[in-house]
């Protein structure tokens, strides 16, 4: 790696890390948070460069030898909750090699929990919380002529044997003046090292967008530190840009648009459906997407540009449960949106979670039964998990038991069970929502009907194999609360 004034890390991760006994179906995601920045450091005039163990498979060792390798003037590294120990081993093992290099961190939880993430790891010269790209421009510049940092907002530091907050910084306003992402700085070709799950494409390479920021819900386990409530976005023609430079320069055929609210621009999506099929690209896409903003005429334009897939964050089939994490969604009105969203030729992928607040046998029931009598194409179901930064974070103890560990604290594994519930029961109807909606005839033959190559029907059966060694794996039969055996 050739030497830079600063290096970008994505810290190394395990797909069994982050998926736990779903590693085999998981999928390496591209760092588009670095991408940004590295593009903000170039505009600057700052040589970067982007290190994506993950995609890399790189260990904690080959990590810190590339790094070592490039000879950094300054070092990077991004964490989520599950990756943050890791991150900290590394920014405390580049200290002790690097001890002049000052090591910066930014990524949710360092904006979640800011000041406990410097406490908790010494290795970490700096934090960065928030929107990070005009505050690392600003930094670096300090950093490079000596200027005091504490006038720089968005940072954390250590100071005088104390840890400060130089204060908020305020919320980009026009994403599009921001440069085009640096795609460039990860591994090539991005096909072979950003391959989606089998079941989230149509067809191959495919790339993921993020093409707004900010969030207006009031769900209490949405940790929004990072991006804040106010949605901002990308104009459609910016959108496009983006596309076509991945089209046309990478070879990238699909697109997931990971955006959480990516209808709500209704005049936004008219308007990149329309230039989508006036592009010429021959591509798909999917997005996210709240049942209740999705109209008939939205969708009609949607398919004719290409989409293929819509996944719906519904959570729960319990009005009860809806209430007590302010989801806000009406059921009724999510089923006629699946059924119409099927009806216009568009596969419907659905998002649930199970141990949320007041969570009981009874409502998981409910779920599972939703997601049959819906006709739900395929679905993700999680754990609820209260993430740091999330309002439910800090009142979790009032609900349910709960485990602070960061090294396990994500949605695949059941760190947080509802005093309604027991941990038996809540892993063994998550386990049966699996079976009942993975292994039932039409959900296979959807699947293989989807099959496009011998390397995807390979990756497609590792995943099979994968779900069925979680959920067929002991036993069958669960006591309830008094020690009866529940109806499998």
């Amino acid at each position: 790696m050739k030497k830079r004034d600063l290096i970008l890390i994505n810290p190394p991760l395990t797909l069994e890390e982050r998926y736990g006994d779903l590693g085999a179906a998981g999928t390496d995601t591209a760092p588009l948070g670095l991408c940004y920045l590295a593009a903000m450091a170039r505009r600057g005039g700052y040589s970067v460069s982007i290190l994506d163990a993950p995609a890399l498979g790189f260990s904690l060792d080959e990590t810190i030898t590339a790094v070592l390798a490039a000879s950094p003037r300054y070092v990077g590294i991004t964490a989520t909750v599950i990756a943050i120990d890791r991150a900290g081993s590394l920014a405390g093992a580049l200290k002790g090699r690097m001890p002049g290099v000052p090591v910066i961190l930014g990524g949710p939880q360092v904006t979640a929990d800011p000041r406990g993430v410097l406490e908790g790891y010494p290795g970490i010269d700096i934090g960065v919380f928030g929107e990070g790209e005009e505050t690392l421009i600003e930094l670096l510049g300090a950093l490079r002529h000596r200027r005091e940092l504490s006038a720089v907002p968005g940072l954390i530091l250590r100071q005088d044997g104390d840890i400060i907050l130089t204060g908020a910084r305020e919320y980009i306003k026009n994403l599009d003046a921001l440069p085009m992402p640096a795609w460039d700085l990860l591994p090539q070709p991005l096909g072979n090292y950003y391959e989606p799950a089998v079941f989230t494409t149509k067809q191959t390479p495919s790339f993921s967008l993020v093409t707004s920021r900010g969030c207006y819900g009031t769900c209490i386990f949405c940790d929004k530190a990072v991006f804040g409530s106010k949605c901002r976005w990308h104009s459609a023609q910016s959108v496009l840009a983006m596309m076509r430079d991945l089209h046309d320069t990478y070879g990238i055929r699909e697109f997931a648009i990971a955006d959480d609210l990516f209808v709500m621009f209704k005049e936004r999506v008219f308007e990149l459906c329309r230039l989508i099929r006036e592009s010429g690209m021959k591509v798909s896409w999917s997005c996210n997407a709240r049942a209740d903003f999705v109209t008939e005429e939205m969708l009609v334009a949607m398919r004719q540009s290409g989409c293929w897939q819509i996944a719906y964050g519904i959570e729960s089939a319990s009005e009860e449960i809806l209430r007590n994490i302010r989801k806000g969604m009406d059921l009724k009105k999510a089923k006629e949106t699946i059924r119409l969203t099927r009806r216009h030729g568009i596969r419907v992928r659905g998002y649930f979670m199970f141990g949320s607040p007041g969570e009981t046998v009874q409502t998981m029931k409910q779920t599972i039964a939703f997601v049959k009598d819906a006709g739900i194409d395929d679905f993700q179901l999680t754990y609820f998990t209260p993430l740091p930064g999330s309002e439910i974070y800090e009142r979790a103890e009032e609900f349910g038991r709960f485990d602070r560990n960061t090294k396990t604290l994500n949605y695949w594994r059941p760190s947080f069970v509802p005093y309604t519930v027991t941990p038996g029961e809540l892993e063994y109807y998550y386990k049966r929502a699996y079976r009942t909606q993975y292994f039932r005839p039409r959900t296979v033959l959807s699947y293989a009907k989807m099959i496009r190559s011998p390397r995807h029907l390979w990756r497609l059966i590792q995943s099979a194999c994968s779900l069925a060694r979680m959920v067929f794996r002991g036993p069958r039969r669960t006591p309830d609360k008094e020690g009866v055996a529940l109806d499998p």
